[in-house]
């Protein structure tokens, strides 16, 4: 989208899509940690930022592989659960960790989804199912939530998000002037 500006650090009201998604997250879940590409390291010391890993994974899957490693290496924890949240999504459900960990099978993934529509970046992932995505055929997040246990928990239209969808994701110029419309009419939520 921007060249000169990483998508997490567009602003959107008076605060970055980074932020805001944390702001979102942070009271859901016990800790942050951020997965990110180089470009976007030590952008905030408030928060653990955790760089892709790199190998046989691209995109958000090696975003929740990294994290995981970061977990099982930092917090000796060999059990745990791993939410997973975009930050171009800037009006998830501020509800969507308690909604996903109510559904989430004990061996497996519980992944967001609106109008039938999977939200595969949006999912509460326990550590045994991260174990077994080295099975998945592709290395996309779909494909790996396709090889372990899964449910898919479906959340319904939302007032503070464009069109109704609070999993609106903004990956074109006019997506970030949509967003950003919509906070000027209904707040900077």
């Amino acid at each position: 989208m921007n060249a000169e500006r990483p998508k997490p650090l567009l602003a959107l009201g008076d605060r970055s899509l980074l932020v805001r998604a944390i702001e979102r997250l942070q009271p859901q879940v016990d800790e942050i940690v951020v997965s990110v590409a180089s470009s976007l390291e030590q952008v905030d010391p408030r928060w653990t930022f955790v760089a892709d890993a790199g190998g046989s994974f691209h995109g958000p899957l090696n975003g929740v592989v990294s994290t995981a490693r970061h977990v099982e290496a930092t917090k000796g924890l060999s059990s745990f659960l791993l939410m997973t949240a975009a930050a171009d999504t800037p009006f998830f459900p501020r509800d969507v960790v308690a909604s996903l960990s109510a559904r989430v099978p004990p061996d497996g993934v519980a992944v967001a989804s609106h109008r039938t529509n999977w939200i595969p970046t949006f999912a509460l992932w326990t550590s045994e199912a991260i174990a077994q995505i080295d099975d998945a055929p592709e290395r996309s997040l779909r494909s790996a939530i396709g090889v372990v246990p899964h449910v898919v928990v479906d959340f319904p239209d939302m007032d503070d998000a464009p069109d109704g969808d609070p999993f609106f994701n903004i990956n074109t110029p006019s997506d970030i002037e949509r967003a950003r419309h919509h906070v000027a009419v209904y707040g900077n939520r």
